[in-house]
């Protein structure tokens, strides 16, 4: 099933999906930088809900645990500390 109608199956608030809102919400405060599969604006608590019951028991649960496992092993705090030095040698011209 596509994301997108999973998602709407079980809120009643926004789902978008276009780039320019993936990538709005691919950066925090952190250095990481993950293009989400989707981005949804919930309506109620009872959308809240709901989204983490279907994200708990969903299709798509077991395939976002193996992206994360994916993810968390590129990113150790040695990579981390080497891409945060590189950032500063590149604004001091180092």
């Amino acid at each position: 099933m596509d994301l997108a109608k999973e998602l709407k199956q079980v809120i009643k608030g926004e789902v978008k999906r276009d780039p320019l809102t993936l990538r709005k919400y691919s950066q925090d405060a952190s250095l990481f930088e993950i293009k989400p599969q989707a981005v949804i604006y919930p309506k109620d608590a009872e959308d809240i809900k709901n989204k983490v019951k279907s994200l708990m028991h969903g299709e798509y649960n077991q395939g976002m645990v193996e992206k994360a496992k994916e993810i968390a092993a590129h990113r150790t705090w040695e990579n981390t500390a080497r891409e945060t030095l590189s950032v500063f040698e590149k604004v001091t011209g180092s």
